[in-house]
């Protein structure tokens, strides 16, 4: 996910309307969703853009292994080529640490001009690398769907495609993902026409489903832990309410929330919070009410996401305050 295109609270208004218009509340009965991959009572935890030090300081102190748990570290890089010092890193932390290689949209200029057959061969020369012997990634993440992509039934099925293409194409093992829209494809009211394909492939294919959400602090403070919540709800509502069963189970079973933990001295499409305005107190305030509101959603029980954990002027005293917030947090701790 590169740093553009973050928005505050400036079209919640027009996607809360949204909402309001399929005519949901937090109440309404919904229908079941089937069981998923990623079903089963697992705690989530997955973070884009990453150091060593950020890695090791999750894995010593918040992030446990065990079958119940998955932690999902994804990285993008300016080129393709293998990436086995990365791939090391995580996964030397224990099976539940996997490692996702991001396919970056914004690598491929002329991907909507582009035939099919270059799609599929540029799926090919990303998976030799991903899958390379040197550093096998667990994942591939596909950053991300573009914000007019919802407006577009033709880029949404070319979409779908590529995504099987990077799961499966050329041989090897399949090839999992986690898939990112952006929070411009948050707002159901600029879903045009049918998504079937997409919504059929996003469910075979992908493990988890992120809705970016870059807050600010002045975002947090402004809104109640609820308030914020029925923000996040709106698109796995929106999936709900459309009787899709692949839908429902997205929603149910992989849809997941990422929020910024962005910390520098600089204000950036990050959002998050300024160094300047803010102490390392502010910072764990604003992580713990990021964390309370996605676990009071329905559908942010099990997982969660943030981002960066590697970006310029990052400062690195956010790891440990992010470390203590998601060992509070149920999802760090054994039950």
């Amino acid at each position: 996910m590169k740093p553009i295109s973050r928005r505050e609270f400036l079209a919640v208004g027009a996607v809360g309307a949204a909402a309001v218009g399929v005519g949901l509340n937090r109440n309404e009965a919904e229908p079941r969703a089937a069981t998923g991959a990623i079903a089963g009572g697992r705690y989530i935890t997955s973070y884009y853009q990453f150091t060593d030090q950020a890695v090791r300081t999750l894995a010593r102190g918040a992030l446990p292994n065990g079958p119940e748990y998955l932690h999902i570290f994804v990285q993008s890089y300016s080129d393709t080529a293998p990436r086995p010092q990365p791939v090391r890193v995580v996964q030397s932390c224990g099976p539940s640490f996997k490692y996702g290689y991001a396919f970056d949209l914004n690598k491929y200029p002329s991907w909507k001009e582009a035939s099919d057959d270059q799609l599929k061969a540029w799926a090919i020369e990303f998976r030799a690398s991903a899958l390379d012997a040197s550093g096998r990634a667990d994942y591939f993440a596909f950053n991300e769907m573009p914000d007019e992509a919802p407006e577009h039934p033709e880029l949404r099925r070319k979409i779908a495609g590529w995504l099987r293409y990077l799961y499966s194409a050329g041989g090897g093992p399949n090839l999992r993902g986690v898939f990112y829209f952006t929070q411009h494809n948050l707002n159901p009211a600029k879903w045009i026409g049918q998504s079937d394909e997409l919504w059929e492939v996003l469910d075979d294919t992908c493990d988890l489903v992120v809705g970016e959400h870059f807050e600010s602090g002045k975002f947090v403070a402004r809104n109640t832990p609820r308030q914020i919540a029925d923000l996040f709800d709106i698109l796995p509502r929106w999936m709900v309410a459309s009787g899709d069963p692949r839908r429902i189970r997205i929603a149910r079973d992989k849809y997941a929330v990422l929020s910024s933990t962005y910390y520098g001295p600089k204000s950036t499409n990050w959002a998050g919070l300024r160094t300047d305005q803010a102490s390392p107190d502010d910072l764990k305030r604003y992580l713990t009410t990021l964390v309370s509101a996605t676990r009071m959603s329905e559908f942010g029980k099990r997982r969660i996401v943030f981002s960066p954990l590697q970006t310029f002027n990052l400062d690195a005293r956010l790891y440990p305050v992010l470390a203590e917030v998601i060992k509070a947090d149920r999802c760090g701790k054994r039950e």
